[in-house]
């Protein structure tokens, strides 16, 4: 078996930020990749059970802008593939504890059998733990045990979403307050949390140019970040990850569905078709690289697709990278 080798994950790159938190535009930016990630491993028919900073981590070198999705060990499918065609397995209680309790959802506090919604609502606390530091529900370590388990469900329940959200935009809130109205057996309106999280970005004026919190700290490190002049690489050339070969989970699949034009601001539009002639353009050079090594080349799709009529998404079929 065959594993990408992977960097650092979400929590220790966390820690090590001067003020323990994330900015907003790169909680934003990592927020349009992580609903993606469950997405993915939802339209597999599994749940993941245990969504937390620690089971996120960035790729290495130039991959450090792609945010992988690891620790697939309380994973559990939600589908009865016995049946034809599958259904969804019923509900059920008794179930014990699953996943991580600083971020697990309200239903597994209660022993339920979780489904895609509680991915969804254990996501949403993990992205306000990355933009905030900490979450309500920390720092008691005056009990131990069922009393902490209690006490952890008792605040994560009473805590209103706007004491919850207080500081960030709005949106935080309202994507707080879809995921803990999910049914069931719904699927999460993915596109429609993602869309959230891209108004604030053209709101707040942001540049799609995938700089991290972290990405200054380890391009210092990356002798790469020069050519063969000795002339220093633009960040903005050195932010598209290389091309990886095969299926695998951490790449994004089609919204088929997507609204056309859903952000339609000439700034925003501008920079994804900046960023997305840069990425054309890294391909070639991959190519010339691996033909003047007579390697065999990869088979590659001549060109970022479009996917569904949604033009402000570029990705890869084969790359695994999104470029909003």
């Amino acid at each position: 078996m065959v594993m990408d080798y992977l960097g650092e994950n979400l929590e220790s790159l966390r820690l090590q930020m001067p003020e323990k938190k994330f900015s907003l535009k790169t909680v934003i930016m990592i927020a349009d990749q992580l609903i993606r990630r469950i997405e993915y491993l939802h339209s597999k028919d599994f749940i993941h059970q245990d969504i937390k900073p620690e089971n996120f981590v960035i790729g290495r070198d130039k991959k450090d802008i792609v945010v992988y999705i690891i620790d697939l060990g309380l994973a559990t499918p939600y589908m009865d593939g016995s049946k034809s065609p599958p259904t969804h397995i019923p509900w059920s209680k008794g179930k014990g504890l699953v996943g991580t309790m600083r971020y697990c959802s309200l239903h597994a506090h209660l022993e339920e059998q979780q489904s895609r919604r509680d991915d969804v609502e254990a996501l949403g606390y993990v992205l306000i733990y990355l933009a905030k530091g900490s979450l309500p529900w920390q720092g008691n370590h005056n009990m131990q045990g069922k009393e902490k388990f209690q006490w952890v469900h008792e605040m994560k329940r009473d805590t209103p979403l706007s004491k919850l959200c207080e500081g960030l935009p709005e949106e935080f809130q309202r994507y707080m307050d879809i995921a803990r109205n999910l049914r069931y057996d719904e699927t999460p309106p993915y596109f429609e949390l993602r869309r959230l999280f891209r108004s604030i970005f053209v709101r707040m004026e942001f540049e799609l140019d995938f700089v991290f919190d972290w990405s200054n700290r380890h391009r210092k490190q990356d002798s790469r970040l020069e050519d063969r002049d000795g002339r220093e690489k633009s960040i903005s050339d050195t932010m598209i990850p290389q091309v990886g070969v095969g299926e695998h989970l951490n790449q994004d699949i089609s919204d088929v569905n997507e609204p056309q034009q859903i952000v339609s601001e000439s700034i925003f539009e501008e920079q994804q078709q900046k960023y997305a002639n840069q990425y054309h353009r890294l391909l070639q050079e991959q190519r010339t690289l691996i033909q003047n090594a007579k390697r065999v080349e990869p088979e590659l799709p001549p060109q970022p697709s479009f996917i569904g009529q949604d033009q402000n998404i570029v990705e890869e079929s084969k790359g695994g990278c999104v470029l909003f």
